[in-house]
């Protein structure tokens, strides 16, 4: 074996398989399906009651009352290694009325559009009313077009919406793009920039490798049991930054 590994046409050959499985493997990682996470937050701003002894109040849209109204806002994230081209968000719901809105993508000046369909459809010439048809699209669907979706882009959509029922609203997006799936991730805590389970596990899992290091590195027993301890009261520190890293590295390798 020592023989095989000192000849240099061996090593120039595995060299060069070893280079074209790297290769391989990194052109499967960057042309990886895309992936786009969204999250949904609902915060009840308006409340319409009537009551005879304290007054009352109205919340109302075109003179009509409102029970309830919300600013729904949904966040969209490209998880992917790859940017989109000509992307469209479609936004919808049966559940309330969305009214006014702001699309925009955090970090830039560009505030996103309807699409050019979206848009004809809606028309509404001179003169005339919308028809019914055209309120209840616009009342329960938006679409948006997004000339380019960069690598770790978000974009924001807001709405303020009123609901049909005392429940809270649900509103739902799909991006109409080939190669290009769409998640759902219920938003959790943040530390540091990091999902709190994402950093405690990642936390966990890295102690098991620094927690013996220490039990050898360290002869005294108190001192041994203190870094422990330490370590795992601030779990999450540790987790968040190698998240971080690994991002880091993800993104150096993506481009």
């Amino acid at each position: 074996m020592r023989e095989i590994l000192n000849n240099p046409w061996v090593l120039a050959a595995l060299s060069g398989l070893a280079g074209a499985i790297l290769t391989i493997l990194v052109r499967r990682v960057l042309n990886k399906r895309g992936l786009f996470t969204y999250s949904v937050v609902h915060n009840h701003v308006g409340i319409s009651t009537d009551d005879a002894v304290f007054g009352s109040v109205k919340v109302t849209w075109n003179d009509n009352a409102i029970a309830n109204l919300y600013i729904s806002t949904i966040e969209v994230r490209n998880e992917s290694l790859r940017d989109f081209e000509g992307v469209t968000l479609r936004v919808w719901t049966t559940t309330t009325s969305l009214l006014t809105e702001r699309a925009e993508i955090l970090g830039t000046t560009h505030v996103l559009a309807w699409t050019r369909e979206f848009a004809e459809t809606l028309a509404v010439p001179a003169g005339k009313a919308a028809s019914p048809e055209q309120l209840s699209l616009v009342y329960g669907r938006r679409e948006y077009a997004v000339p380019t979706m960069n690598r770790g882009a978000v974009i924001r959509l807001t709405f303020l919406n009123a609901a049909n029922s005392d429940d809270v609203p649900q509103v739902w997006l799909n991006v109409v793009h080939p190669g290009v799936r769409v998640k759902y991730r219920a938003l959790p805590q943040q530390f540091l920039g990091v999902p709190q389970p994402a950093a405690a596990l990642v936390g966990f899992l890295s102690g098991l490798i620094v927690v013996p290091v220490i039990v050898t590195a360290v002869d005294t027993a108190w001192l041994t049991a203190t870094l422990a301890f330490l370590y795992g009261a601030m779990l999450l520190l540790p987790g968040a930054l190698l998240l971080k890293l690994w991002r880091w590295a993800r993104d150096m390798v993506g481009g």
